[in-house]
């Protein structure tokens, strides 16, 4: 079976594998380390868990 490891867009750090033996529409079944998932409350700041100076996901809006 072939297994596409995914990463951290931002980091490069290793969060999981897509199997391409999942449900319909798209076939993917994604298998994530529960260790790489952090939740946070809607509504509440995100925390800076890398100590960066900026909240986690900043670079995802574009604003970094």
């Amino acid at each position: 079976m072939i297994r596409i490891e995914e990463v951290c867009a931002r980091c490069g750090s290793h969060l999981g594998h897509v199997f391409q033996d999942g449900p319909p529409p798209t076939g993917e079944r994604h298998c994530l380390n529960s260790v790489s998932l952090t939740f946070t409350e809607q509504g509440r700041e995100l925390p800076d868990i890398l100590m960066r100076g900026a909240p986690e996901g900043l670079a995802d809006r574009g604003q970094f």
